[in-house]
């Protein structure tokens, strides 16, 4: 498997199928004499952030957390909590019960409950 090119921006789905996000970041562990290994899949704006520069990922976070959001860091699913299935990964969990699903309700609440007529 080609990690970037298989896994990184693939769809991320609940057990009920619903799209739940993209990966954003592949975490990798170097263990000393061993070859390297994926531990964890980071899903979140701060993750995807953190492709573009650091210091776009650290300003994003603290703006995140000083509004409250659980997103101001990346939500990290163990790899082998993820099935692939065709072209994308999905996770035994429900779509509600994942904090990736927040950022969908923050940004609800936050932006587009204040446009009038919305």
């Amino acid at each position: 498997m080609d990690l970037i090119h298989d896994v990184l921006d693939a769809q991320l789905r609940d057990r009920d199928g619903r799209k739940i996000g993209r990966i954003d970041s592949i975490v990798i562990a170097l263990d000393g004499d061993g070859p390297p290994r994926v531990v964890a899949a980071e899903v979140g704006p701060v993750a995807l952030a953190a492709r573009v520069h650091p210091r776009v990922a650290a300003w994003l976070s603290g703006w995140l957390r000083r509004r409250g959001s659980v997103l101001a860091s990346p939500y990290r699913i163990e790899w082998a909590a993820l099935r692939r299935v065709d072209n994308d990964f999905t996770i035994d969990a429900d779509a509600s019960s994942v904090p990736i699903t927040a950022g969908e309700q923050w940004t609800r609440e936050q932006f587009i409950g204040r446009i009038p007529g919305a």
